[in-house]
């Protein structure tokens, strides 16, 4: 029986084996320094505002914090384990858990007197507004 060489098969094993190495090996690194899971966020400029969306599904408003200092936006939390489900001896968590931190360095264009934060429906809004002199304007010329 012939078997066609694939001297490229035996790379992407190897490739694939090594990645999964580092993934496993940075995920128990993560974990020890408390930082398991780190929730998406969404950053959105418009001409008055940066709009910042995490999503924090499970997590209660008493679990965050929302800071800025030095012109950085650093949000910081932690989502518990609820419950391990075991039935027959079978053991799935999926769900990452622990603490996070995320931290933003904010242009100067932003003002730090007046931040809003509200978490509704597992999302966290915060709004930056812009600076007033940040803010595009037309300059008459004159002739």
């Amino acid at each position: 029986m012939l078997s066609r060489l694939d001297p490229f098969a035996d790379l992407l094993r190897a490739q694939s084996q090594f990645a999964r190495f580092f993934d496993d090996a940075f995920q128990r690194i993560d974990s020890s320094r408390g930082t398991a899971w780190l929730p998406p966020i969404d950053v959105y400029e418009d001409e008055e505002r940066f709009l910042f969306k995490v999503d924090l599904p499970g997590v209660r408003k008493d679990d965050v914090s929302v800071r800025v200092d030095s012109g950085v936006l650093t949000i910081e939390g932690s989502r518990k384990l609820e419950r391990e489900e075991k039935r027959d001896g079978y053991h799935r968590i999926e769900r990452s858990h622990g603490k996070f931190s995320r931290s933003f360095a904010l242009p100067e264009s932003i003002s730090t007197d007046d931040v809003q934060a509200e978490l509704k429906d597992g999302v966290l809004e915060i709004v930056l507004a812009k600076k007033k002199a940040a803010q595009p304007r037309t300059i008459e010329i004159k002739a």
